[in-house]
Order: C-alpha cells, then structure tokens, then sequence
C-alpha cells in the first residue's frame, strides 16, 4: 500500500495545476448552484407539510446537474490522469473533449451504482433518522440490525465491487452495464484491499481538510471562512480521484500485466473518438 500511496502523491504534486483545474471547472459551478437552490428552498417545510412541486423541481434539478457534471468532471480526470503517465503534460480541453465523448457511458455506470448500491443503503439510514427523530433510540438500534445493517453491507459491497467502473467506461470503452462487470472482474480477489485503500485515502483527505478549515475558521469569519473551506475542498478532493485511478491501474496491472503501451493504445482511441 505504501507504493501505491507515493505514486498518488507523486501524480498529484507533478500534475496539480491540471488536475485542480479540472476539478474547478465542474465543482465550483455545482457548489453556486446548490447555493441557489438552497437559498429558494425552504429548510423545512411550513406546518410539517411535505416539500412542494416545485421545490421537488429545483431539488431534481441539481440532482441531474451533480449527475452529469460529475460524470463529465470524472471522465476529464481519468483521461488526464492517463496522459499524464504517457505524454509530458495535461490539456485540460483535450481531456473535457475526451471525456464528452464518453460522457453516455460514464453518467450510466454512475447512475447505475447510485440507483442500485446507494438505494440499498436508504432504508439504514431512514430506519435510523426515523427512530432518532421520535425519541426512539432503542427502536434505532433494533432497526439497524434487522433492517438497515446487512442492507449498507451490501451497499458498501457492491459499491467498491463497481468502483472501477467509471474508467472502464471512460478509457476501455464499456457500456453502462459491462463497465459494472469489468469492475467487479478487476476487484474480485481485492475487495478488502481496496476498500481499505479507499478508507485510507479518505481519513488522510478527510483529516487534512479537517484540521486545515478548523485553523481557518478561527482566523477567518463569515464569507471568508466559506471561501476557505471551498479552496480547501477544491485541493484536497482531487487526491482521491487520483487515489482511485492509481488504484485501478495497480489492479490491471496485477491481473493483465497492464503497461503503458496498453495505457497509450486505449488513451488514443479515446482521444480519436474512436469506439
């Protein structure tokens, strides 16, 4: 693991501008965005009542936004991220050009682990905010295990089973459903590494940031504190996206003999267009 943790440091350092950059284009858009729509939604409905059409509207919305501009964003870094090993530096217009593309294939597998790995963790976490939410912590408690415990299992199962998706559908070319099996080909036999190295990355990321915007937060008030906290995020997020590409290179290349000369035969068919 330790290897595979200097590479993603490597990566990132000798590709940060790229890399942030692409990072931005999308994120900061969504977060102004999600400003919006919070600031026309209500935090609570009035009187208990349920949320109306049109704050259903706005809500699904950016849910679609998130969606594609994250498929689009991931796309554009697994892309750069390839480059990067066979060409001496990024274009971040080469790799949105690229990931556009393929930008079907990428928001399917996306909506796919959602819908399907996501959805099996909700009745968890409705279970519990139910039972919470009335008082009811041993009522929480029970439903956690009978219900909502093995359902996140499974969630958390299948999404780092289905993890590698998005580059097979992006760099090998994969429709939706396949690039969920050629996932779940690559992670069989590596589950518990990779979710390990996923937690890793995401204590190490999550900590950084941490500790970084609680020293800000002290120093800065209001509107500068925020400002902070969103540069902060758009530096340190991009870590894990390189995490998961390393990964998933490290994993072709224990299975296949994965080589750059691979690497580069798919990188120009999808910098061609090519199918």
């Amino acid at each position: 693991m330790s290897q595979l943790l200097e590479e993603v440091v490597r990566v990132y350092r000798s590709n940060f501008g790229p890399l942030v950059t692409i990072f931005a284009l999308v994120q900061v858009p969504l977060i102004l965005f999600q400003e919006v729509v919070g600031r026309l939604m209500p935090d609570s409905p009035a009187g208990g009542a349920p949320f109306g059409a049109g704050d259903v509207f706005l809500g699904l919305v950016f849910l679609g936004a998130w969606v594609l501009g994250t498929g689009l964003m991931v796309g554009a870094l697994s892309v750069a991220l390839a480059t990067q090993y066979i060409q001496p530096r990024i274009e971040v217009r080469t790799a949105y050009e690229a990931a556009w593309r393929r930008l079907g294939s990428m928001v399917g597998a996306l909506l796919l682990v959602m819908l399907i790995a996501g959805g099996l963790a909700l009745p968890f976490f409705g279970v519990m905010l139910t039972a919470l939410g009335d008082g009811q912590v041993p009522g929480a408690a029970t439903g956690f295990l009978i219900l909502g415990l093995p359902l996140l299992g499974l969630g958390v199962y299948l999404f780092i089973s289905w993890s590698m998706a998005g580059y097979a559908a992006v760099l090998e070319g994969k429709t939706p459903r396949p690039s969920l099996g050629r996932s779940r080909e690559l992670v069989r036999g590596q589950w518990w590494r990779v979710f390990g190295i996923f937690l890793v990355l995401l204590l190490v990321v999550g900590g950084i940031g941490a500790s970084t915007n609680a020293i800000l937060n002290v120093i800065l008030q209001g509107f500068l504190a925020e400002l902070a906290q969103i540069l902060v995020s758009l530096v340190l997020e991009p870590i894990i996206y390189v995490g998961w590409f390393v990964l998933y290179t490290d994993l072709r290349a224990r299975k296949e003999g994965y080589a750059f000369l691979t690497m580069a035969q798919e990188l120009r068919v999808v910098l061609r267009g090519s199918a």
